[in-house]
C-alpha cells in the first residue's frame, strides 16, 4: 500500500513549488495532470512497442532516442505554460526557487513543516 504522507510525484512537485499545502483546485488539477502523464507514458510505450514489432530498428531508435524525449520536454513546456496561464491568481515559483527547495525536501515525505513528528 502507500505510505502515509506519500501521494504522486505531480503532487508532491507541486507541493515543493508552493512550499506547502496545495489549495483545493490545485489538487485537482494535480490529480488531473498525473492521469494525463500516465497516458501519455502509456501512448508512448505503445508507440516504441510498435516500432520495435513492425518499424526498422534504425525508425525505433530515433523514436525512442530522441523524439520521445522531445515529446517529454514538449509535455513540460506546454504543461507549464499552461499551468502559468490557468492559475495566474497564485504565486508560481521560479525554476531556480524550486531547486532551492529540493534540499530540504525528502523524497516522498513533504516539506519539512508538513512532515509527521514521527518522521513519517
Amino acid at each position: 500500500g502507500r505510505r502515509r504522507g506519500r501521494g504522486p510525484c505531480g503532487r508532491r512537485c507541486a507541493r515543493l513549488e508552493r512550499g506547502g499545502g496545495l489549495p483545493p483546485d490545485l489538487l485537482r488539477y494535480t490529480r488531473i495532470l498525473t492521469g494525463l502523464w500516465v497516458l501519455f507514458f502509456a501512448t508512448m510505450a505503445c508507440i516504441s512497442l510498435g516500432l520495435a514489432l513492425w518499424a526498422s530498428a534504425e525508425t525505433w531508435s530515433v523514436f525512442t532516442n530522441l523524439i520521445g524525449y522531445l515529446l517529454v520536454a514538449a509535455f513540460f513546456v506546454g504543461e507549464y505554460g499552461y499551468r502559468r496561464l490557468r492559475f495566474r491568481h497564485y504565486r508560481h515559483a521560479g525554476f531556480v526557487d524550486f531547486l532551492r527547495r529540493i534540499p530540504g525536501y525528502r523524497l516522498g515525505a513533504g516539506p519539512p513543516h508538513e512532515r509527521p513528528a514521527d518522521g513519517g
